[in-house]
């Protein structure tokens, strides 16, 4: 009975956590030929991926140093200076340690938290984080799919700030072709 109690107790901090994290508020933004969206509803890795999908995006890989610098001013842009944790497109799901980017990005870049990617077990229940997201830092952590927190999505085209990327009869709407 004690161990239930104290899973639920876990449990629940997980889902309230988000709520007493800074909010991003949505925001786009373009950066080396590629459109960048923070998405600020707290999802699940799995639905963010989905919701990047539709959106004929995926969720943002990061390949330099330069670009997760990048994608935290966005992020501090979207939360006044705050910062928030957000899902990036790094999973180990096919093969456990085997990560690799949803986009099949070639991984060139790591920024991985000191003793990360460790596949923490959770209440005993065995190494559960095969999903990755970033750290108000910057610093990258592999977690638990099933947390909700907020997306960044990537697109491999620039976007106009404020536009839709809203699938619409082969058109995108507010998007600049780079090419």
């Amino acid at each position: 009975m004690k161990i239930n109690k104290i899973f639920l107790i876990v449990t629940v901090i997980s889902e309230l956590t988000p709520l007493f994290a800074a909010k991003p508020v949505f925001l786009r933004a373009s950066y080396q030929g590629h459109g960048y969206e923070v998405v600020p509803t707290p999802v699940t890795w799995y639905s963010a991926k989905k919701t990047a999908e539709k959106k004929d995006g995926y969720l943002v890989s990061i390949t330099t140093p330069e670009e997760n610098d990048f994608v935290i001013q966005l992020i501090k842009n979207a939360t006044n200076g705050e910062g928030a944790e957000v899902w990036i497109g790094l999973t180990d799901n096919k093969l456990e340690g085997d990560w690799e980017w949803v986009s099949e990005e070639k991984i060139t870049f790591q920024n991985w938290a000191q003793g990360e990617p460790n596949n923490f077990a959770y209440a005993g229940l065995g190494g559960s984080e095969n999903c990755a997201h970033m750290w108000k830092d910057g610093k990258w952590n592999d977690y638990a799919g099933d947390v909700r927190i907020p997306f960044i999505i990537e697109y491999d085209h620039t976007i106009d700030s404020g536009s839709s990327n809203e699938k619409s009869g082969g058109r995108k709407p507010g998007l600049r072709s780079t090419r």
